[in-house]
Formats: C-alpha cells, sequence, structure tokens
C-alpha cells in the first residue's frame, strides 16, 4: 500500500504585511480587479445530471435518474425541465419525453425509464426554456448482482461493461467470457480456465489457471486485494474451489498453495470463508487407498496453515460433493448428508454455501418436488410455488427454474441465463449473480 505525500512545493499565501506593502504602492491595481467583467456572475441557468451515466438491467427499468438546475451554482427551484431519450430508452407508455418541476433543492426527478432490448446505449438530454442544456448516457446491462434481506431483494448493481455471452462464477462481478476473467468493469485476468468462486462477507475469493498457472485471489467489491500464483501446481490439475485448492487427477494428489497435501484423492470441492479478520479454506475430499475403503476428510486451513479435519465416516461410499464441503448426495439424489447427519431424501438440483465456518452451511435443494432450504441440519424452510423442474442456485430460497430465477417463492427475475449465489447469515442473506438475456 502507499499513500500520497504532502505537497511540500505548494505556494504559500501572502502574509498581510506583504498585501499592505503592495497596496500602498498598487492602488489602480485594485480598482482594475474589482471592476473586471470577467469576475462577474454569468446568471446562466444550467442543467446537468448528478451522475454522468446511469444503467439498468436490459429489458427493465433505469431508477435515481434526477437532473438539477442551478445558476451560478445556486439552486433553482420552479424551472420547467424537459428530458427526452434516445436509442430505444423510453418513459412509460413508450414516450420519450418528460417535464417536470425543479424542486427547492434544484432537483427534478426523472421518471422511471425502460431499458430496451437492444443492448445499445443511448442518452436522456435535459432541456428549459434560457437554459444550457445538459445530457447522461444511458446504458443496459446483462449482469447484475443481487442482495437479500430479511427475505426481500434490493435493487441490484448492475454492470453494463460485462458482454451478455459471460457466466457468473460467484462473488460480487466475477464473470468469465470465454477466457477472459472479469471484475466487475474491466478485464483482470485472460487466458484462464477453471475458475470458481465464492463471497463471504464483502469478500470474494477465487482460483483458476491462467495459461497454464495456477492463481488464487481475493478481492473487495471490485478491487484486487492480493493475488497469488502456485507454479508448482501441474498445468493439467484443475481448480478445487475458491482459494489455494486444486485436484491433480492423473497423479491422484490434493494440492494446497505449492504443496501436495494428500495423495489417492479423487475428488475435492472447497470454499473460502472470512471471519474476524481472518481467511478461512474449507476442502473436503475423497481419500480412496488402493484396496481401502473411501475416508471423506474435510480440512480446514486458516490464513493458509492447516489446523483441524474431520472424517465423515457416515456417508455412503458413492457420495457425490456439492458445492460446499461437507455436503454430500448419494444414490443419484436418494440421500442428503450434511456432515455426518442426513438431512433430506429424494433430492435433485442441489447447491449450497458456506456461511462463516464448517459447522454452519445452507443448503437448498428440491426434495419430493418440493423447493427446499435448510441451515446445517437444523432449521427448514420450503417453497412450494416454487416448480418441482427448478435447480438451487447457491443461496438461501434461490432457484433458477428454465430462465425465471426465483426467489423466497415469487419469481424475482425473468429471461435468466444463469445464477449463482452465496449466504452470509443463519436467516439466509444472501448475494446472487446473474446473467440474464434479451427479452
Amino acid at each position: 500500500m502507499s499513500s500520497t505525500p504532502p505537497l511540500n512545493g505548494a505556494s504559500r499565501p501572502p502574509s498581510r504585511r506583504t498585501v499592505l506593502a503592495g497596496a500602498a504602492w498598487s492602488v489602480p491595481a485594485i480598482v482594475a480587479v474589482t471592476a473586471s467583467p470577467a469576475a462577474a456572475a454569468s446568471h446562466q441557468l444550467v442543467l446537468t445530471f448528478e451522475r454522468t451515466s446511469y444503467a439498468g438491467p436490459i429489458c427493465e427499468t433505469i431508477d435515481e435518474v434526477v437532473a438539477t438546475a442551478t445558476m451560478d451554482g445556486t439552486p433553482q427551484a420552479g424551472v420547467a425541465v424537459t428530458v427526452t431519450l434516445s436509442d430505444g430508452y423510453t418513459f412509460a407508455g413508450g414516450a420519450t419525453t418528460a417535464t417536470g418541476t425543479s424542486d427547492g433543492n434544484g432537483r427534478f426527478a426523472v421518471p422511471t425509464i425502460d431499458v430496451p432490448n437492444s443492448g445499445k446505449s443511448g442518452t436522456a438530454a435535459a432541456t428549459a426554456s434560457g437554459a444550457t442544456a445538459g445530457t447522461t448516457t444511458l446504458r443496459s446491462a446483462y449482469a447484475l448482482f443481487l442482495s437479500t434481506a430479511n427475505g426481500a431483494l434490493s435493487m441490484p448493481a448492475v454492470f453494463p461493461d460485462i458482454p451478455s455471452t459471460a457466466t457468473p462464477v460467484g462473488g460480487y462481478g466475477l464473470f468469465v467470457d470465454g477466457t477472459d476473467l472479469w471484475y466487475v468493469d474491466r478485464i483482470i485476468a485472460s487466458g484462464v480456465s477453471g475458475v470458481r468462486a465464492n463471497r463471504s462477507d464483502t469478500r470474494e475469493y477465487w482460483s483458476y489457471f491462467a495459461n497454464g498457472v495456477a492463481t488464487s485471489s481475493v478481492g473487495s467489491n471490485g478491487t484486487v486485494i492480493a493475488t497469488e500464483t502456485f507454479s508448482r501446481v501441474p498445468a493439467t490439475a484443475e481448480v478445487g474451489g475458491s482459494y489455494g485448492v486444486f485436484l491433480d487427477r492423473n497423479a491422484r494428489q490434493l494440492w494446497y498453495r505449492n504443496t501436495v497435501w494428500e495423495n489417492s484423492v479423487s475428488a475435492v470441492t472447497a470454499y473460502t470463508c472470512f471471519s474476524n479478520g481472518a481467511r478461512f479454506d474449507y476442502a473436503c475430499y475423497a481419500v480412496q487407498p488402493p484396496g481401502g475403503n473411501t475416508v471423506f476428510t474435510l480440512q480446514r486451513w486458516k490464513n493458509g496453515t492447516g489446523t483441524g479435519t474431520f472424517d465423515n465416516t457416515t456417508a455412503p461410499r458413492d457420495s457425490v460433493f456439492e458445492r460446499v464441503p461437507n455436503l454430500l448426495s448419494s444414490g443419484n439424489g436418494a440421500r442428503l448428508d450434511w456432515s455426518d447427519s442426513t438431512i433430506a431424501h429424494n433430492v435433485t438440483g442441489v447447491s449450497g454455501s458456506l456461511i462463516v465456518d464448517w459447522t454452519e452451511a445452507i443448503s437448498s435443494y428440491i426434495e419430493s418436488g418440493v423447493a427446499t432450504s435448510r441451515h446445517s441440519a437444523d432449521t427448514v424452510w420450503t417453497f412450494p410455488a416454487v416448480p418441482a423442474s427448478a435447480k438451487a442456485v447457491g443461496s438461501w430460497a434461490t432457484f433458477l427454474d428454465g430462465n425465471d430465477l426465483w426467489f423466497n417463492n415469487a419469481v424475482a427475475k425473468t429471461n435468466v441465463v444463469s445464477a449463482v449465489g452465496d449466504s452470509f447469515t443463519s436467516s439466509g442473506d444472501s448475494h446472487i449473480s446473474v446473467i440474464k438475456k434479451g427479452c
């Protein structure tokens, strides 16, 4: 980290003595300054928008657009402002103009704008009699980030730079388009493969191969905090989860960062949590020694150091890992286990997320045709309105059926292509990344 040094060479204002000395010999100059026409106020009414651009989800709306009227920096009330839209952006009913009056703060709250199906950018222009016009850019977004709290969705964050062909991988603003990894508004890596990610609290953790080099990163809300590369991990390995976990299936070796952690490993899934200022990496893996029985092991690392293991001795030997460690399904969905407890039977479409450690998770699935979410092995919620054909996307009460994204027993978004979610509290507060398509 670096900080900006103080400006050592900045000029200082003259002392009172200097000013008075100058005034004694330069009275005509003072008169000339006070009478200069250039210093006079312009008295020009100026219209601007509060932002240089606004964006909304494709085929949805842009809200909170505000035009302002000022004169010499002072807000002007009572100004009749007309806003005109271009390139398919419209107001309710298809109108392309809307007129209103600025309030006591000089603000005109522009009516909700409908985003077209085209994916193109447009403009909004504000005009008024005798005023300098203002303009702003309107953009549509295929990539969204949804937050939920207390069973309700908030207004989405939108990422208009991310292409419609991208896929969410988990976390805020992380999407893959071909071999490009996007983070909010820019490509942060190219030549990538096997990206896996999750969000915990306000941080994202992700791992991938970049041009054959195993890599893991941590970021927060669009800012990359740190990146590590692991040169010893074979380029033929695959990403096991969110930070530092890789599996070389050819050698049956589990790698953690640059170290072979376990041998005779046939499968793994991993997830990272941020808690009390520390990073916790969790991996659940299957050890199948020659001629021996399969053992499912849960491993924890704190800030890169192994701090504990747990062997699951009750899960059936044909169990497969779901998205998070310690969540295993077996018998082609006949049984779902969390840790050493069986929590459901006859399940499909399973996904989940860890909350703060390996003892707490939100798992979601369809059980005997009913959409269900569960906190670890305890609290259960059901959502009977969700179609039985839906699949969980990872977070509480969130399911994708075709192109409909369901949340808490109602359709939250339509025209959804893909979605990945993470819950971060035991009550199900969640984050969900989405790619939409045109309507």
